[in-house]
């Protein structure tokens, strides 16, 4: 577990203490030279649970280096950078049921070799140090053992010599790491490393968006071999632009099924969310912008056709397979008849692209002339056949090929296997959506979508057609069938992506947290290690403050069930500029990082300058904290406004000829939330307002005759009340 971190990055973070766990309050003093551990007497032990060890926060505005520090962290230990010449680094291990504390640092850090622990000076210079240049430091009173390893002040800790110490004090290799952000940053170095990581005995899971993308950017961007061999993975079927997103999409979605297969997890979920009830597969040309503006676009040029939509160029087996499909007199087009089609234009084109050359197109075409008449399709069976005959035709094209240097014997031997094996995929797919797929899954009709047809002479006309999709409704049954989905369809084996998946009724935050619960827990069931460290930089930033409330208890409870269950301990450390989840954090485990607005330098703080415990504070009163918002609750463009009102206002002189649209701020008085500001700007508005020479108040005649009215009758009652007291007084 990672205890503490002399960090230093760049000219703004220079030598800040940053503690990870607060068992121990550990500080650097730049001028003495001292390193101090003090004991922290209200440390409470297993506070998160039992299989987390520790759960600690580094907060701070945007820009002060909250996840440089975590990218330095995975620089010394996974990157083979050294250690800079001024930084101190403590990491505690379990060895016999006890804890040993190592501590890595660059002997010219300490001023005459001292280091202060709870108050008792100790020199490190006065330890022996073996080959390993480590030594033990005891203090049996706080029952602590410290194992000192030092570098020489005038060279870096390289990265060779951490992994090359005695196993008991090698760092990385003692401990899994999980990185997830849901940034993308370009600038930094954010190139996939967890499988090199992973082959020299380290363990490392990027789970993190900028991963993601960048493995599956990886993976298309390799360089294709142009020989026959790998031909048909150059020509797979890339016609409506699903692809790396949807890459990233349908990974996702797939591992997000593994983990609701687990009953245990979909109860856990419950608890804060509906976790997703359905699943939606749709076909890529639906999402196909210009096939929606076919208006705005030459398809002949887009080539967005579908197959069966321009058949000008189709083979003969082809076409009579979109007849048999498309036969039904309904308009619209059935689920199985719609998952098929696109399936069989994929297959086709895929083929189109390995038989490219002319002298097969040549020797098809010769065949088709000789070839006895097709039979017409009845059923699944009848298509099965005529794409097993259209398969021999192509075999022969192949074989009748001229010979020349690229279609030699042996590489027309390994188009042909190829040909077998992409057939077979192919049908392997198609026989499970017709005999199981399409036999348990439900439909849903997607209503108006873009239909062409294309004649023998080029006329194009377009209309509109509705379109089953499946709908899978995720019980047990449903997730063990949209997962076998999955697995056939990727073994397909080709890049082509003709269909996506998309999660019903879920909200992108209900997405995201799904996505990193799923990251998280599938990173802990594939470690081999004992102790995880876990780095979350910012992933509660898409959240809705609901959830970000809800954040510090989903992951306690969602990775503290998953390490208990695979008997792993595991270390969390997360940054954040959120309130609502400081709030379910100790201070004592909180790194506050600020900037001071003069020099710009950035430097660590204990606690909130006017709130010292932030665990259970109320996040109205944190989001206060000028820490987190200056200058108030209020938006600026609103304050910008109010105060522009209010000024007109103040300064209105009826004497200069000012123009001001008085009902335009009334109007905007009126929209003001706040009650305070709102009273006093009508009190302001109706003192200038009546100065102003133009204003008169409505109906005001009426109100004049109503006042003459009250008084001639107050004068009428007055005089009544005299001739009474006359007639008294006369008594």
């Amino acid at each position: 577990m990672l205890i503490y971190f002399l960090a230093s990055s760049g000219d703004r973070l220079v030598n800040q203490d940053i503690n990870f766990d607060s068992e121990f309050h550990i500080t650097y003093d730049q001028v003495t030279k001292e390193l101090s551990i003090k004991k922290n007497y209200n440390y409470i032990e297993n506070f998160f649970g039992g299989n987390i060890i520790s759960l600690s926060a580094i907060v701070g505005k945007n820009g002060v280096g909250k996840s440089s520090i975590l990218e330095l962290l995975k620089d010394r230990f996974f990157r083979g950078v050294g250690i800079a010449n001024e930084t101190i680094l403590i990491y505690k291990e379990k060895k016999e049921q006890k804890d040993i504390y190592k501590l890595y640092y660059n002997e010219g850090l300490f001023n005459e070799g001292k280091i202060k622990i709870n108050g008792e000076n100790y020199d490190v210079n006065s330890y022996i140090f073996e080959k390993n240049e480590s030594s033990f430091i005891k203090i049996n009173e706080l029952d602590l053992s410290i194992q000192l390893f030092k570098a020489p002040s005038n060279r870096k800790i390289s990265q060779t010599e951490l992994l090359n110490l005695e196993n008991t004090s090698r760092i990385a290799k003692n401990f899994a790491l999980i990185n997830y952000t849901y940034y993308w940053n370009y600038s930094r170095r954010q190139r996939s490393l967890d499988k090199e990581a992973n082959t020299k005995g380290l363990e490392y899971f990027d789970y993190s968006i900028a991963n993601k993308l960048d493995s599956v950017l990886r993976d298309k961007d390799k360089p294709q071999i142009t020989g026959i061999e790998n031909i048909y993975k150059i020509n797979t079927d890339q016609r409506f632009g699903i692809n790396y997103l949807y890459q990233l999409n349908e990974n996702n979605i797939y591992d997000v099924l593994n983990y609701l297969k687990n009953e245990k997890n979909r109860e856990l979920l419950k608890q804060y969310f509906m976790v997703p009830e359905e699943l939606y597969i749709y076909y890529d040309y639906l999402d196909s912008e210009k096939r929606a503006n076919s208006f705005l676009f030459d398809l002949n040029d887009t080539n967005e056709y579908l197959r069966y939509e321009d058949r000008s160029r189709n083979y003969q087996h082809e076409n009579l397979i979109y007849d048999f499909l498309l036969k039904s007199p309904s308009k619209k087009i059935q689920l199985r008849e719609a998952i098929l089609l696109r399936v069989y234009d994929s297959f086709f084109t895929e083929i189109q692209g390995m038989i490219s050359s002319e002298d097969i197109q040549k020797n098809i075409k010769i065949l088709y002339e000789n070839h006895s008449n097709i039979e017409e399709i009845k059923n699944y069976k009848d298509l099965v056949i005529v794409l097993e005959d259209f398969i021999i035709l192509i075999f022969r094209a192949i074989k009748k090929a001229e010979t020349n240097e690229i279609m030699n014997p042996k590489n027309k031997k390994i188009l042909i296997e190829n040909f077998i094996s992409l057939h077979k995929r192919y049908n392997q797919f198609l026989d499970f959506i017709e005999y199981e797929f399409c036999k348990t899954v439900e439909s849903v009709t997607i209503a108006g979508s873009p239909h062409f047809e294309k004649d023998i002479n080029g006329t194009v006309s377009e209309g509109f057609q509705d379109i089953e999709i499946p709908k899978i409704t995720l019980d047990n049954k449903g997730i063990e069938l949209a997962l076998t989905l999955f697995n056939k369809y990727k073994n397909i084996g080709t890049n082509s992506k003709i269909l996506y998946f998309v999660w019903r009724n879920l909200s992108s935050g209900q997405t995201n947290i799904l996505n990193l619960l799923t990251s998280l827990n599938t990173a802990i069931e594939k470690s081999e290690k004992k102790y995880i460290l876990i780095f979350l930089d910012e992933a509660e930033v898409s959240l809705h403050p609901t959830w970000q409330k809800n954040y510090i208890k989903l992951l306690v409870d969602n990775i503290g069930a998953k390490a208990e269950e695979e008997n792993k301990k595991v270390q969390i450390i997360l940054t954040t500029h959120s309130p609502f989840v400081l709030s379910d954090i100790p201070s004592d485990r909180v790194v506050f990082l600020d900037e001071n607005p003069i020099t710009k330098k950035v430097y660590t703080k204990k606690s909130l300058d006017d709130q010292p415990l932030t665990f259970g504070s109320n996040i109205h009163d944190l989001y206060m904290n000028s820490f987190f918002l200056e200058g108030g609750l209020m938006g600026d463009y609103a304050k910008q406004k109010i105060n522009e009102t209010a000024n007109k206002l103040i300064n209105y002189n009826p004497k200069q000829k000012q123009e001001i649209k008085w009902e335009d701020i009334r109007k905007l008085i009126n929209q003001i939330g706040e009650p305070i500001i709102r009273t006093r700007l009508v009190e302001l508005y109706d003192q200038k307002r009546v100065l102003n020479q133009d204003f008169i108040p409505n109906n005001v005649d009426d109100t004049i005759s109503k006042i003459q009215n009250q008084i001639k009758k107050l004068q009428s009652e007055i005089q009544i009340l005299k001739e009474s007291g006359d007639e008294l007084d006369s008594y």
